[in-house]
């Protein structure tokens, strides 16, 4: 498996979605993935550390989770069919492993607030780190780098 730490988030300037680019921990090789709206303001706002005045989806999931007395303990990328992603997010409650089925986007969300470490799978395919390949130029070519703070809007005044 592969360390994944988030690179940046984006813009399709093509679809004009969002997206989550994660690079695999010390290597250039990247992941993007495609992500909704509420996901993206999510994620952002773990990253800048900015707390929404009442707690949002992800927010009230990871409280449910600690109120269990549960830990988020990584969260695994584990496959991509017909280009859509698939992911488990890792929950340890004393003995008990419990995996739960998740879309990446929502595992991320989770992981960036329980400090957990992100993983991919070593045979699902990343974007080259060479910056010559063709691929990797297309893939840079239509992305649009954003700062957290641009997605959060109101929210980080």
């Amino acid at each position: 498996m592969k360390l994944l730490i988030i690179e940046s988030m984006a813009i399709d300037t093509k679809s004009n979605d969002m997206v989550v680019v994660l690079r695999v921990e010390g290597d250039e090789e990247l992941l993007p993935i495609w992500i909704g709206n509420s996901e993206a303001v999510s994620i952002a706002l773990s990253l800048t550390n900015t707390e929404p005045p009442r707690p949002l989806t992800h927010d009230l999931i990871f409280n449910i989770i600690r109120g269990f007395d549960a830990e988020i303990q990584r969260v695994v990328i584990t496959a991509l069919i017909e280009n859509t992603y698939l992911a488990l997010v890792y929950l340890q409650r004393g003995d008990e492993l419990i995996v739960v089925d998740s879309r990446p986007s929502d595992a991320i969300a989770l992981a960036l607030r329980a400090g957990a470490p992100i993983f991919l799978k070593s045979d699902i395919p990343t974007i080259s780190a060479d910056l010559e390949d063709n691929e990797r130029k297309r893939f840079e070519a239509r992305m649009r780098r954003v700062e957290p703070k641009q997605i959060l809007g109101g929210f980080n005044d």
